[in-house]
């Protein structure tokens, strides 16, 4: 989140899921839901890659990482946290 130049209402919108995300944990503690937010850094997609020709596309998240992730968080039972895809989640 740190900033730079421009990246205010973005930047303002990651704190705002970053926050709505542990506060929907606290508020269905008490039933069997969960809330977490996944953290992906730059995904690899041809809109990104088209608009990032020079980048080190070896770097970026794969979708299927991503979706290797998602299905690790619902074989969990972690709640309100933000997780990277680097994340062991404990």
């Amino acid at each position: 989140l740190d900033g730079f130049p421009t990246a205010a209402p973005y930047l303002i919108s990651k704190a705002a899921v970053h926050s709505l995300t542990k506060l929907i944990s606290i508020e269905i503690s008490d039933s069997q839901a969960r809330c977490n937010a996944i953290l992906p850094g730059i995904i690899d997609t041809p809109a990104n890659r088209a608009t990032m020709p020079d980048e080190d596309y070896s770097v970026w998240e794969s979708t299927k990482d991503i979706g290797s992730k998602i299905d690790d968080i619902f074989n969990s039972s972690i709640n309100g946290k933000l997780i990277t895809l680097n994340d062991s989640m404990k």
